[in-house]
């Protein structure tokens, strides 16, 4: 009995699809091909190797046999391949990053398409978490990095960690677009203003408009997200401020986006341990910076 091992991806196909068809469409070739593959494989072991039921597809007790060991032939290429890495100066490894939403669709899901492009053996593993759950995960050992979000005013780092700056975004006014457009300053002291929980960034902009204009009309509505926040408002429930990187890619139907100077820039940090000089965390952190530097025109910018 020899196997061709060249056709262990074929089995391993179908099994993971659920048909020949489904498999054909992942490999890439016509169905015709991948069923000739299955006959030659199922001759070359002299045992049948599928069932066709009306549900689909299904091994023979010899078909999960070969499956599984097929399964642990890829993996084994696959760690390979990752042990290989170093030998050729590529940096491998895995990195976790928590981060919230906004900053995971903006930036890292552009990022992550260059990185795996030109750096196959560095692995990021992704976490949406906001800071206090991050701080633990953090501390903890779970996540390598975090994101997190300040407003102008810096407050301090905690003892053991580094901040290092990613972006300065411009805040906006949010209004429906049945309010009238805001020409200065003091066109924000007519508005009725969203309520904004006080764990959210954009606090701050609000007390920069009061103080420039004094006292505001709050609704009795109150968001701690952005989604919460962009309903409310298209609702003509009360206008907002929000970062740029949370009108990016949104649908603005029924909205007007005001940037105006006063009202600040959020800031986004990538915050890590102080004691961490694992190869593959510096270098996340090296690209992520560099690629951030290198394409402003990703996000908007004050």
């Amino acid at each position: 009995m020899r196997i061709d091992p060249r056709r262990l991806a074929v089995l391993l196909a179908i099994s993971r699809e659920g048909g020949v068809v489904a498999a054909a469409d992942m490999l890439h070739i016509s169905p015709s091909a991948v069923s000739q593959q299955v006959h030659k494989l199922e001759q070359e072991v002299g045992l049948q190797l599928f069932e066709r039921t009306p549900s689909g597809t299904i091994l023979t007790p010899a078909g999960r046999l070969i499956a599984a060991a097929a399964e642990k032939i890829e993996e084994n290429i696959e760690n390979l391949t990752r042990a290989l890495q170093p030998l050729t100066g590529h940096v491998t490894g895995t990195v976790s990053i928590g981060a919230f939403q906004t900053v995971l669709r903006c930036v890292f899901m552009p990022f992550l398409t260059n990185l795996e492009h030109h750096f196959p053996g560095l692995n990021i593993e992704l976490t949406e978490t906001d800071e206090n759950v991050g701080m633990t995960l953090l501390r903890q050992g779970s996540l390598d990095l975090l994101v997190i979000e300040r407003d102008t005013r810096h407050s301090p780092t905690p003892k053991g960690y580094s901040d290092i700056s990613l972006i300065d975004e411009p805040w906006a006014v949010v209004t429906s677009d049945n309010t009238p457009p805001i020409n200065s300053i003091q066109d924000l002291a007519h508005l009725r203003w969203l309520r904004i929980h006080r764990s959210v960034v954009g606090s701050e902009p609000l007390n920069r408009i009061r103080s420039e204009v004094g006292t505001l009309e709050f609704a009795s509505d109150a968001y701690s997200t952005y989604e919460t926040a962009l309903a409310y408002v298209r609702a003509g429930r009360g206008a907002t401020v929000l970062p740029a990187m949370a009108l990016t890619g949104i649908d603005l139907t029924g909205l007007r986006s005001t940037p105006l100077p006063v009202l600040g820039t959020r800031r986004i940090l990538l915050r890590h341990p102080d004691n961490d000089s694992n190869e593959a965390i510096q270098h996340a952190i090296n690209q992520l910076v560099d690629w951030v530097h290198k394409n402003p025109t990703q996000w908007p910018h004050s």
